[in-house]
């Protein structure tokens, strides 16, 4: 068997990780809004006000910090008003050349009302591609505004009483592409007039997020950060709090296998390409702390993740994407490296939470089955606000990469401390120390699956799941250190307390 070692040292603090990196994303796309979350009042699926229960108790469980809706770039076509009130229109959705059918059900007040069941900030995403600054502006009121004018009192005529104190708003969605075919210059004229009428009420600070790039365009990607930013640091400078910034791990041409079959190669190669995103951390953060106007604003990876070709498995329904350990293992090993990069990175929201790209849930009928990308979230939810901690794993490589990864985190007198084993034939036995501690495991699980293609189904919906662990303290003495085997392609979580 294969040896390694770990040390964390609790006494080395390197910084906060956000909350906000574990981010959801939901968006008007495939069926995810709906039927994915939304079944309706009037569904035989059990349901909560018209949400789908099995999706409500999951995110319950997981409880993401921040949920970005409703779009993506749908919200570049969205109207607002089309999504309250009892009476809404059915439009015809084309965003992504398909004729779908929206009916609107889940609109405002049962995003906002999901989000705060889930314990959940919300992110709307502003309409710049077809809407105007005015439109923005009214649905921050609708949203925001106590009572006593029109739109605030059409809220509260509408179910919800009191303000939804919304604090993050997009200023459009991917407006180099589908929001709008923008260049930077013409954007940032955009951003100035969506900017300059936003409303700040009383004891409210929103938080405006402009676009960034396109992170998988290299020749883009520079290039538009720099080239707005110098349009908006021209004159009077507008709000700019967060930037946008998007990245994916590439597979709709299958250039790594398919999403369940694939070779060794494919499958060390989808785990290099999806940590390339760590180069757009570090040239992004860069050119927005040489910017006036950029170096207070906080870096967002929006919408992150693997994509797949459509309609592979025996689900073909669009943007749907079977979810195997593999692609658990993808999000694990990009959660790590998020972690690592919290002092430049703030938020980052996966694509997306049901049945859409690399989703947490994939619903069937009424089945809600959680996929393997869920329990990486899961596990790893007890890194959020924990102070980052310096880590050195000692384990040589596998296809390229570390062998052995993670992070380590500290709460209290709590470490938490994530494992990767990338290696997909061998067990690695390891010694985890943290020197000058007297340590007690509270928890430990796995996660692993009898193949890198193992994925939760309608039949076998725990076929991916964790399972509790027992490490072992055999060889020491001095309660500083253990033992434990880890699985060929497993996530592992340690929740470890200091005496």
């Amino acid at each position: 068997m294969l040896s390694a070692s770990i040390t964390v040292f609790p006494r080395e603090p390197l910084g906060e990780i956000s909350p906000f990196l574990h981010g959801q994303f939901l968006e008007h796309t495939g069926e995810c809004a709906s039927p994915g979350v939304w079944v309706g009042q009037e569904s035989e699926i059990p349901h909560q006000n018209g949400v789908r229960l099995g999706v409500l108790q999951a995110l319950k469980q997981l409880e993401p910090p921040v949920i970005r809706w409703p779009g993506g770039c749908f919200a570049d076509a969205y109207n607002w008003r089309d999504g309250i009130g009892p009476n809404r229109p059915t439009r015809v959705s084309s965003r992504w050349g398909g004729d779908e059918i929206e009916t609107n059900g889940f609109g405002t007040h049962e995003f906002l009302e999901l989000c705060r069941d889930v314990n959940a900030h919300p992110w709307i995403g502003g309409n710049v591609g077809s809407g105007t600054p005015r439109e923005l502006a009214q649905w921050a009121e609708y949203c925001n505004f106590q009572s006593g004018t029109s739109l605030s009192d059409e809220r509260i005529q509408n179910g919800s009483e009191k303000p939804f104190d919304v604090k993050f708003w997009g200023i459009g969605n991917e407006s180099w592409d589908c929001g709008g075919k923008f260049t930077p210059e013409t954007y940032a004229a955009q951003y100035r007039q969506f900017e300059s009428i936003f409303p700040k009420f009383h004891g409210q600070n929103p938080f405006l997020i402009a676009v960034g790039p396109d992170g998988n365009k290299a020749q883009e990607s520079a290039a538009w950060t720099r080239q707005l930013l110098q349009n908006l640091e021209k004159w009077r400078t507008p709000r700019l709090h967060g930037f946008d910034a998007h990245f994916y791990t590439w597979n709709s041409q299958n250039q790594f296998g398919t999403a369940t079959q694939f070779s060794l190669d494919e499958y060390y190669g989808i785990l290099s390409e999806s940590l390339k995103i760590g180069a757009l951390i570090d040239e992004q953060r860069e050119i927005l702390d040489a910017s006036t106007i950029g170096r207070e604003a906080k870096l967002i990876l929006g919408e992150w993740g693997i994509w797949h070709a459509s309609g592979q498995g025996e689900h073909e329904r669009d943007f749907w994407q079977p979810n195997t350990l593999r692609d658990a293992i993808c999000a694990a090993m990009t959660l790590d490296l998020l972690h690592h990069k919290s002092d430049k990175v703030w938020m980052a929201n996966l694509a997306q939470g049901v049945n859409v790209l690399q989703a947490l849930l994939h619903t069937f009928g009424d089945v809600t089955v959680k996929t393997p990308t869920f329990h990486v979230f899961d596990l790893y939810k007890r890194h959020r606000g924990g102070q980052l901690l310096h880590a050195d794993f000692e384990s040589g490589e596998a296809g390229g990469l570390p062998r052995l990864s993670g992070s380590a985190s500290l709460q209290g007198n709590i470490v938490t401390l994530s494992v990767v084993n990338s290696g997909a034939k061998s067990p690695v036995e390891a010694t985890i120390s943290l020197p000058g501690q007297n340590i007690q495991i509270v928890a430990a699980k796995e996660l692993s699956g009898e193949s890198l293609a193992a994925q939760n189904g309608l039949e076998s919906p725990d076929l991916v799941a964790p399972r509790e662990i027992n490490p072992t303290f055999d060889a020491v003495t001095d309660k500083s250190s253990f033992a434990h085997a880890f699985a060929p392609a497993s996530v592992t979580v340690f929740l470890i307390q200091l005496g």
